[in-house]
């Protein structure tokens, strides 16, 4: 017939956008064959959209691609015209479908033969269907064993989309298969290896298409290819296997063929001439030939060959001109002078059977599928492999193969031992709100687990792949964190009720108590809240005492006192300590301390009253009037003066007198000096401390006076850095030293920093405050 045609119902519309055809050797089985795509079935398939014509048919498969994206259910083939029968192998057809059946999800696609398409749930794997819709992330590509695949061990699902990206390549019709294409040859040394009739070299290329051919030839020129083919082609193999090359691989050497007769002819004259005679390989038999070298004339009817001198078994050809001894699988025991007799001539060579080493059967492992040669065939029931051949190793099921994947027969010894094959425990998902580290699957391999901030794991952090095949463990869970609900305090407040990670409650307490601790709680990651619930307390605190002119308030504070500046409120039990602005001439009238008691303050406040007499401290390096109003005089170098004088200038008299309480008297009355009066201490130590009394008439004052000599240690050197020292204007003791309220300030070098405060002084304790800092690596 002249009408023939071909067509397929793909079950549902799709945009068509490429289309393979598989054909017959002969070629005019589909040439001018033209290709549509439409609604149209049946013979009316040649209403539909033409979409390409084979014109060359040098290519299997012969690719169309559609330009525009036709859409139909129905793809025909049409030989309409033609004499010649339509023959189709295969025919392969790419596209998306329309109206995708799959919601968030994707279609799998065409059947896979001598495999399967999987997706993973939990520990159990699930085929799936060619045309089914799957919603996981991954798509499996799975080989029979000794079936090799081509392509993508996986394929990625866009949800949103429903594509499906050929291993994140962003190509869909780059199908995996499983078989249908020719590994990588068998490459012999010296051989050079060529795509095509010596055009491009294979390179480091592992899978040939159907129909591919490719050439040899040796490298050296001085070689020659035998043993072998120089032309292969990838064919399909039997029952739907991986592809097939045809022949066998070529070697190169520098003789016909690898295993030689080794000879020497002995000439009546005695010379001696050798070389090599090429045998077949393998070595079935081997024919050592008698003849008579002169005119072609015949053997006479007494030839025979002797081997070592004894008679053999020969026979004269039918022409009677060459007499034959047939050698049947001979061995190294055949070895020896061979003589042939015939009439009265006689010549002898020497021959030496050299076996080609071959190699046992490898040990068997369990598991362990044995394939051999570059078609990977199965061993069956060999026993012996000859130089160069090739093993190669599979595991069954999903069994992981521990050693080398191949070994070679070389001079009789295999490259390498049998591999064997470990179980595999099955992927691991990661949990939600958590994270995996690792994906091995081999006997032994660990994978850990942690969870996002926020979630606590529950199960195994690590879990190992056992012998059997299982996980010591199931996967563990993250689940959110939950710190224990906080109780309201007494006497106030709670703002917030969340337990879970990074929520947060406020506190606040009553009219009239005061908040103990932290104001807002957090619960940290650990299930865990920052601080513990505060406490509400009666408000027993004071409010800022009323202070008069000229007064001076200090308030301690750790070690060390300062004057209450703006503070407006003071914590019970705190005292304030007053003293007048120039007690020389000023009275303290009130007490001198007033401390703070249930929210009130004890005493009245003090006011100054001035005199008319001024008393004061001279001679003395540098002094300091004390929070509580007392000369501090330090440090003690010589004589110190005790000077009372009227504050309008006038003379003093000669009966004023200044006397003292101190435990050491001074040695000498005071003097009159011009307008004042003068007691003069000599040396004074701690002893001479107390309240000096100056006294004129009705008029009286008093000073209280402590001698201390206030130093500090130096601070001596600090590592990565230097201390600068501001002497006060009035320290001239010599050697230096550091006194009351002098500074120090800690210069750290570039890339260092002060560990805490940068600057510290002298205080009346002696001590530096804050205490001194160190240098502390940016």
């Amino acid at each position: 017939t002249r009408n023939q045609w071909w067509f397929v119902d793909l079950g549902a519309d799709f945009t068509v956008r490429e289309i393979q055809i598989y054909h017959h050797d002969d070629q005019n089985a589909l040439l001018n064959a033209e290709v549509r795509v439409g609604q149209e079935a049946g013979s009316e398939t040649n209403q539909n959209t033409l979409v390409g014509r084979v014109t060359d048919v040098s290519s299997n498969p012969v690719r169309i691609t559609v330009n525009g994206n036709v859409e139909g259910r129905f793809v025909s083939v049409d030989h309409t015209g033609s004499s010649d029968p339509l023959v189709l192998c295969e025919v392969q057809i790419f596209g998306d479908l329309l109206g995708d059946p799959c919601d968030n999800g994707c279609v799998v696609p065409r059947s896979l033969a001598n495999g399967r398409y999987s997706v993973q749930s939990g520990y159990v794997d699930n085929t799936m269907a060619p045309g089914s819709c799957f919603r996981d992330n991954y798509l499996r590509v799975e080989c029979n064993p000794g079936s090799i695949r081509t392509g993508s061990h996986f394929y990625t699902c866009y949800q949103t989309t429903g594509k499906l990206d050929y291993h994140n390549t962003g190509y869909r019709e780059m199908l995996s298969d499983c078989g249908s294409s020719c590994p990588r040859p068998q490459i012999n040394p010296n051989v050079l290896y060529y795509v095509g009739e010596k055009t491009n070299l294979i390179g480091d290329r592992t899978a040939f298409n159907q129909a591919e051919e490719i050439y040899s030839r040796c490298e050296d020129p001085r070689y020659q290819l035998h043993v072998g083919h120089n032309r292969r082609r990838c064919q399909r193999g039997l029952t739907w296997t991986h592809g097939v090359w045809t022949g066998s691989a070529p070697r190169c050497g520098k003789e016909n063929c690898m295993n030689t007769i080794k000879y020497k002819c002995t000439t009546g004259a005695g010379s001696v001439s050798a070389r090599p005679v090429c045998i077949g390989n393998p070595m079935d038999e081997v024919t050592i030939s008698c003849r008579n070298r002169f005119n072609g004339a015949q053997l006479s009817g007494d030839t025979l060959i002797r081997k070592n001198g004894e008679d053999t078994h020969g026979e004269r050809s039918n022409d009677t001109f060459v007499f034959r001894l047939v050698i049947i699988n001979p061995t190294a025991e055949d070895s020896g002078i061979y003589t042939c007799l015939s009439s009265e001539l006689s010549h002898s060579i020497s021959v030496a059977f050299e076996e080609t080493p071959v190699c046992s059967s490898p040990a068997t492992n369990p598991h362990v599928i044995v394939l051999v040669g570059e078609n990977n065939l199965p061993i069956a029931s060999r026993v012996s492999f000859s130089e160069g051949e090739r093993l190669t190793f599979w595991c069954e099921d999903d069994m992981t193969l521990v050693g080398a994947n191949s070994i070679e027969c070389i001079e009789g010894q295999w490259t390498g031992r049998t591999p064997t094959c470990a179980v595999q425990c099955p992927a691991l998902t990661t949990p939600v709100n958590g994270r995996k580290d690792g994906s091995g699957t081999g006997s032994n391999d660990r994978v850990a687990f942690t969870c996002d901030q926020g979630f606590s794991l529950n199960g195994e952090s690590v879990l190992t792949c056992q012998s059997d095949g299982t996980w010591s463990a199931d996967v563990p869970e993250c689940t959110a964190v939950q710190c224990p609900a906080l109780d309201t305090p007494v006497n106030g407040r709670k703002d917030g009720s969340g337990t879970g990670s990074n929520d947060r409650v406020e506190f606040s307490c009553d009219e009239r108590f005061r908040l103990n601790g932290e104001s807002v709680l957090t619960c940290q990651s650990d299930g865990t809240w920052n601080a513990d619930v505060p406490v509400c307390t009666e408000d027993n605190r004071c409010s800022r005492p009323h202070i008069f002119p000229n007064i001076i308030a200090h308030v301690r504070l750790g070690e060390d006192t300062t004057t209450i500046e703006n503070r407006q409120s003071f914590m019970g039990g705190e005292t304030i300590t007053f003293r007048c602005e120039d007690v020389r001439y000023q009275i303290l009238d009130g007490p001198i301390h007033r401390q703070c008691i249930d929210g009130e303050w004890t005493e009245r406040a003090p006011r100054c009253e001035t005199s008319r007499l001024q008393v004061g401290v001279d001679n003395t390096i540098l002094k300091t009037v004390s929070p509580d109003g007392t000369f501090i005089v330090y440090p003690i170098e010589g004589s110190i003066n005790i000077n009372c004088q009227l504050r309008t200038g006038g003379r003093i008299g000669d009966s004023a007198t200044i006397t003292t309480n101190s435990t050491t008297q001074p040695s000498q009355r005071a003097d009159i000096a011009g307008k004042l009066k003068r007691l003069r201490l000599r040396s004074p130590t701690s002893g001479n401390d107390g309240t000096y009394t100056c006294q004129a008439g009705s008029l009286r004052h008093s000073i209280r006076v402590k001698f201390q000599d206030i130093r500090c240690p130096a601070p001596g050197n600090v590592l990565n850095g230097r201390w600068d020292h501001k002497i006060a204007t009035a320290n001239i003791l010599n050697p230096p030293a550091y006194i009351l309220n002098e500074k120090v300030t800690l210069q750290c070098y570039p890339g260092y920093h002060a560990s805490s405060n940068q600057e510290s002084r002298c205080n009346y304790q002696g001590q530096w405050s804050p205490p001194l800092s160190s240098c502390t690596a940016n």
